[in-house]
């Protein structure tokens, strides 16, 4: 009787496994022929923003009542919250300027120059391992930091769009 568990137990596992295996196919980055990265976009960057390069964002970080996103297009976590601030700041009608800050992977490595100035002046917002995680989403006014965020959960028990509302509430009364 425990051997007919048994093969029961491990014919329902090849079954579970074999079911989970025939999903759709990963939106992340893909690896064609040539082993090289080819990023597959989850969301296109609104008009509310304004792109720049990872090396332009310092020049930028003295602005005056200014979200900056530390995020690339092929971020599954980045899908969630380049929209929600979009819609958020269509709701509100501020006068903040949005700031989308182009990340590729190989600018978020220790070593890089830039990368490491925005870990430093940002060290006390990254957590106890001080490394960029993306969206990195910066509330600034006048070079001062009014509040950070990283990654698309909200904080104190509250969705993301109330903690990003909470955030830019903040900096508009800054």
């Amino acid at each position: 009787m425990k051997t007919i568990s048994k093969l029961l137990l491990c014919a329902s596992l090849v079954v579970g496994l074999t079911a989970c295996g025939s999903e759709k196919p990963s939106t992340y980055p893909i690896y064609p022929d040539n082993n090289k990265e080819v990023e597959t976009p989850l969301f296109e960057v609104p008009d509310t923003f304004k792109v720049i390069s990872f090396d332009e964002a310092e020049s930028h970080w003295n602005d005056d009542k200014t979200v900056m996103v530390y995020s690339f297009t092929d971020c599954p976590h980045c899908a969630v919250v380049i929209p929600l601030l979009d819609e958020i700041e269509s709701e509100a009608k501020t006068d903040t300027k949005y700031i989308y800050v182009d990340v590729t992977r190989n600018e978020r490595e220790n070593g890089n120059e830039v990368y490491d100035k925005t870990v430093e002046h940002f060290t006390d917002y990254l957590g106890e391992d001080q490394k960029m995680y993306v969206p990195f989403t910066v509330y600034l006014n006048d070079g001062e930091i009014i509040a950070a965020h990283i990654g698309d959960e909200g904080i104190d028990n509250t969705s993301i769009k109330e903690t990003l509302t909470l955030y830019l509430n903040r900096l508009t009364n800054a």
